[in-house]
């Protein structure tokens, strides 16, 4: 693993490009409402204790990572934009939009409330960070050398 001097964030590839930032997760949820704050704070108090989770805030987004990205929550005016990522199509009615991101899909969720925060969400999170987590060990595989 590599750690960005600047930042100080983790990743799986030596001088990963990114964007660095050094904001306080608090930042980005400067004049948004509580409903809003109480959503985040559901959200990362379902994911907090898993292990290996990095939850660091970037330019506009909180990022949650294990190596690799697998939550980024954008605070918006009156919701929160999840993208949750995976190598499988899923279809859901909690999707607001699903892509093609990197040979992966971007599945785009928005929430309003600690209410959207369901067990349904969560579980899909949870598979998000599993495929996170295998993808990052794949990786790892593949780049060390065999003599």
């Amino acid at each position: 693993m590599w750690r960005c001097p600047i930042c100080e964030r983790k990743f799986n590839a030596p001088d990963q490009r990114h964007s660095c930032s050094t904001k306080d997760v608090g930042e980005l949820f400067i004049n948004r409402s509580d409903e809003l704050v109480l959503a985040y704070d559901a959200l990362s108090r379902a994911v907090e204790d898993w292990p290996n989770v990095e939850i660091r805030a970037a330019i506009h987004s909180v990022v949650f990572s294990v190596g690799r990205a697998f939550l980024v929550v954008k605070p918006m005016k009156s919701q929160l934009d999840l993208k949750l990522y995976h190598n499988e199509e899923f279809e859901n009615n909690l999707f607001h939009k699903v892509n093609r991101f990197y040979g992966r899909f971007q599945y785009q969720i928005r929430i309003k409330s600690e209410h959207d925060v369901s067990d349904e969400l969560i579980d899909f999170i949870s598979k998000s960070y599993e495929h996170a987590q295998q993808e990052r060990v794949v990786e790892y595989r593949r780049r060390r050398k065999r003599y």
